[in-house]
């Protein structure tokens, strides 16, 4: 499979000796073979987390190098592993009062926490005994963080309904940190690097593009006393079309018939989201009930996200205004997942906590199952998501490229290979290295997980 590439030893190399590389910033050549690396990837190691069973209920790696790792766990607590060495770098066991649902790094040093105590706490890793700074405001559990490294601001959302949003170089809170307010809400994700926070409620997923964080709580702010960021979002036509034309804070609107896999589902919850590094589609975790009375399952899915209302492709905008029925968004990829019996973790932790990761190369998704982890792909090649220039059958006209992205009904995820856990543990969250061609999964069972290619 390397034939024709000559940085089959220097790849290999690089892996063998553990050296850290950008996946970000790495060649063509490597990005172009790396898919080969994901079917090899194999357990190489194990750390304890904690003194206690420490069920870790998020994870997080360092922004630049990867060399930490964080976990936080059910009973408040946070620990901190060496990637490379694996070897334990501090725990704080009272962190928080309750549930740390999300942790966020700021910096190399710093990383904040969020809590189903209604708090967020930033820390610093050279002194974990106390934190920097802890944030209060929030009425509800906070259930996810995000951050801005221009802006240096830290978001946090609460099942009250809210996203805050906090300025972390500032001495003091800010009186008025009010992002946006939206009914029933329960996660967030936001990409400072791609410009989109996405949101989600019980029933709807909200995506606003081109996002400047300081202007939306004045670009939005009259939608909300209007009753737009609620269920009836899709009544308020004039208002949504508003929304789509502004260059700025732009949003668009999955309803619930678009984020299930088959049309006589509803959705039961959203456990986690995640965008594709290409911006073209994100990811998510949801519990999907299957007729009124219907039993409770659970997919992973990704919705094409990379048409909204404001067309940018002349061609494009033309077959529309020319009467062309296409749905634009809508669920493109699902893969169903094992359900978790109640019995095995609580059950305010099976609800919510099952955390999807990327690859930061944007081939794989990482999927938690009840005895294993799942590596997923939009195709068995493992190619990338919407990469029209590199295929043999790239559609050469407008409307094949329509019929490509819009009119196909969706597709199940490939299973590229199952990685096993230790006997007696369940994987909970999982997340890639940002540098490193390294999975880390934790969960039940006081272990984090190391998953490495190994050829």
């Amino acid at each position: 499979m390397w034939c024709g590439c000559d940085h089959k030893h220097s790849f290999i190399s690089l892996l063998n000796q553990r050296q850290v590389f950008q996946v970000k910033n790495v060649y063509h050549e490597y990005l172009k073979f790396s898919k080969h690396f994901f079917r090899k990837f194999r357990h190489t190691d194990s750390c304890i987390t904690a003194e206690r069973d420490h069920l870790a209920c998020t994870i997080a790696f360092s922004p630049s190098s990867g060399r930490v790792v964080t976990t936080g766990g059910y009973h408040g607590d946070v620990c901190g592993h060496d990637s490379v060495s694996r070897k334990k770098l501090f725990q704080q066991d009272e962190a928080h009062l309750d549930i740390v649902n999300d942790i966020v790094f700021t910096s190399e040093r710093q990383f904040a926490t969020a809590s189903s105590d209604r708090t967020a706490k930033l820390w610093d890793i050279r002194k974990i005994s106390s934190p920097v700074l802890t944030l209060t405001g929030h009425t509800g559990p906070i259930k996810s963080l995000g951050f801005d490294q221009d802006t240096s601001l830290l978001l946090t959302t609460s099942l009250d309904g809210t996203i805050l949003y906090w300025n972390l170089t500032e001495a003091k809170q800010s009186e008025d940190n009010l992002l946006l307010k939206c009914k029933d809400i329960v996660l967030s994700c936001y990409s400072g690097q791609l410009a989109k926070l996405v949101f989600c409620t019980n029933t709807m997923v909200f995506v606003i593009n081109n996002t400047q964080l300081r202007h939306i709580p004045a670009d939005l702010n009259r939608y909300w006393k209007r009753g737009v960021f609620t269920g009836h979002f899709r009544e308020h036509g004039t208002w949504v079309s508003t929304l789509h034309e502004k260059r700025r804070n732009n949003v668009f609107a999955f309803t619930e018939s678009e984020c299930t896999p088959f049309p006589e589902s509803k959705t039961n919850g959203f456990h986690s989201l995640a965008i594709h590094p290409t911006e073209h589609a994100m990811v998510s975790a949801i519990s999907v009930q299957q007729g009124f009375f219907g039993s409770i399952s659970e997919y992973v899915v990704m919705y094409d996200i990379s048409r909204n209302g404001n067309i940018q492709d002349p061609t494009i905008h033309n077959l529309l205004s020319a009467g062309n029925e296409i749905t634009q968004h809508k669920l493109r990829y699902y893969s169903p997942m094992k359900r978790f019996r109640r019995s095995q973790i609580p059950s305010e932790v099976i609800d919510r906590q099952k955390k999807l990761a990327i690859s930061y190369c944007g081939r794989v998704i990482a999927a938690p199952n009840v005895d294993n982890v799942d590596l997923l792909a939009t195709s068995p090649e493992i190619d990338d998501l919407f990469d029209d220039s590199s295929s043999k059958d790239a559609p050469s006209t407008a409307l094949g490229l329509l019929e490509r992205i819009f009119d196909k009904g969706p597709s199940e995820l490939h299973k590229v290979c199952e990685l096993p856990v230790t006997k007696g543990t369940v994987p909970l969250c999982c997340k890639f290295s940002p540098c490193d061609m390294v999975l880390a999964v934790s969960g039940q069972g006081g272990q984090i997980a190391f998953y490495e290619p190994r050829l």
